[in-house]
């Protein structure tokens, strides 16, 4: 009696862990956006799927996006399945977009990217002076600035 539970025990365990993916169901892909510079999660960065029509936003606080497929504007799925090879776009205000090519694995799909600033260089506009061809004040008799 005891072995008997012990082996329904441990099929049941089995199956749940030998659960099987459903067929075109995809994998799940989780991307880490970072800041180069000090490893900080960017809180303002998308990523885009080559076959995608809209960026899509990561998580404010870990910077982390995932997903197990992408949509295009016609709503058509596009999972993400082993073998494959999917193109990402991320980006950030302020910082160097950067595309990225990565091949599906059946499990343990975690990128890490870091993004760097981007470097402005701004000349300093002194303040002009425009003249307007009228040194000296107008006659008080015209009635306004039509005349």
């Amino acid at each position: 009696m005891f072995s008997f539970a012990v082996l329904c025990f441990g099929f049941l365990i089995g199956n749940a862990e030998a659960k099987k993916r459903k067929e075109g169901e995809g994998v799940l892909i989780e991307i880490t956006v970072l800041d180069k510079e000090d490893e900080a999660p960017i809180s303002t960065a998308v990523v885009k799927h080559a076959k995608e029509s809209d960026p899509s936003r990561v998580n404010q606080l870990s910077g982390k996006w995932q997903a197990k497929e992408v949509f295009n504007a016609e709503g058509e799925e596009f999972p993400f399945l082993p073998g494959s090879t999917e193109q990402f776009s991320i980006s950030a205000p302020g910082y160097m977009t950067r595309a990225v090519t990565y091949d599906v694995r059946r499990r343990a799909n975690v990128i890490e990217v870091s993004l760097e600033k981007m470097v402005m260089e701004q000349e300093e506009i002194e303040d002009l002076i425009i003249p307007f061809g009228r040194d000296q004040e107008r006659d008080g008799g015209s009635a306004g600035g039509a005349n």
